[in-house]
């Protein structure tokens, strides 16, 4: 029999921070390419987050 902690943790996803935005998915594409320049610029955007998760729980 499996242990109420193990039937949690199978199920559990991480919460979104907030609403998912056009600079967050900017920002997230850059950083899985590679690209300082754009990440730098991404970010001088204001209330940019790099720490907010997407749906499958993965930060920029």
């Amino acid at each position: 029999m499996r242990s109420i902690e193990s039937k949690l943790t199978i199920n559990w996803r991480p919460p979104l921070t907030a609403d998912w935005n056009k600079y967050d998915d900017r920002l997230m594409k850059a950083a899985e390419r590679g690209d300082v320049e754009k990440i730098s610029s991404v970010l001088a955007k204001k209330g940019v987050n790099p720490t907010k998760l997407d749906v499958e729980g993965r930060s920029a």
